[in-house]
């Protein structure tokens, strides 16, 4: 005897008294008899679905009639804007429940569902489904920069940017994330005419603004000699007499 590669049929070899002649026979289980049934809906956790990120959808199996000779198992698919995704497989624990692992990589509304061929002796259930809001990664901008800093010298500001979820394609609707914290170098500079105040500016400076006369700009003119800023210019005078 021996067992199809499904299990579903059983093969038998017999043979008269002589064994001259030999009859295959063919045996196959009842059919399933018992129902299968989801309840009490599918839930997920964290409450919150984040791109990128794991997500856990868990549910229950009841049967009727007897215990399975083997842990019954639940299929899972995903469906988004990318279409159907399989999940694979997860196995029914003795108390009905059952937990599909997910990481969804696409924003917008994503449709679980969940279906049960049931085995030899429990018909399959109805399938299940749940759907859920992907939303995008948190990300947080931190400053780090000394408690003090002087008139000669500068101070050095660093930003670290840190995100939720790992980075991902741009099919998923969210950018890529940078490799190393941005490092911004910025200077404190001091002007004594207005008491000293600090202002805060980038490094380093941008060029002096200079005037159509080639000054620069914000600074006193030099004088002419006749009184006036920029230079030279003649005075008209009486013409001599003829």
């Amino acid at each position: 005897m021996e067992w199809s590669a499904d299990g579903s049929r059983l093969f038998a070899v017999t043979t008269n008294a002589a064994g001259g002649e030999y009859w295959l026979h063919i045996i196959k289980p009842p059919a399933a008899q018992y129902d299968a049934r989801f309840t009490g809906g599918l839930t997920h956790s964290p409450g919150q679905a984040v791109a990128g990120e794991p997500l856990a959808v868990r549910g229950r199996l009841e049967h009727d009639g007897p215990a399975p000779a083997g842990p019954l198992k639940v299929r899972a698919t995903r469906t988004d804007a990318g279409g159907t995704h399989d999940l694979g497989t997860a196995t029914v624990k003795a108390d009905g429940t059952f937990t599909v692992l997910d990481e969804p990589d696409r924003l917008g509304e994503a449709t679980y569902t969940i279906s049960c061929l049931g085995d030899l002796t429990h018909r399959p259930a109805t399938d299940i489904t749940h759907t859920v809001t992907v939303g995008k990664a948190s990300s947080v901008i931190a400053l780090t920069a000394p408690d003090e800093a002087t008139m000669s010298g500068g101070i050095e500001i660093t930003r670290t940017f840190t995100a939720q979820g790992k980075p991902l394609g741009g099919s998923g609707g969210t950018q890529g994330r940078p490799r190393g914290p941005p490092r911004h170098r910025h200077a404190l500079v001091g002007d004594r005419r207005r008491g000293r105040h600090l202002h805060h500016r980038r490094h380093p400076p941008h060029p002096p603004r200079r005037d159509l006369h080639g000054q620069l700009a914000g600074r006193r003119p030099a004088r002419g000699i006749d009184g006036v800023s920029g230079g030279l210019r003649k005075t008209p005078g009486r013409r001599p007499p003829m």
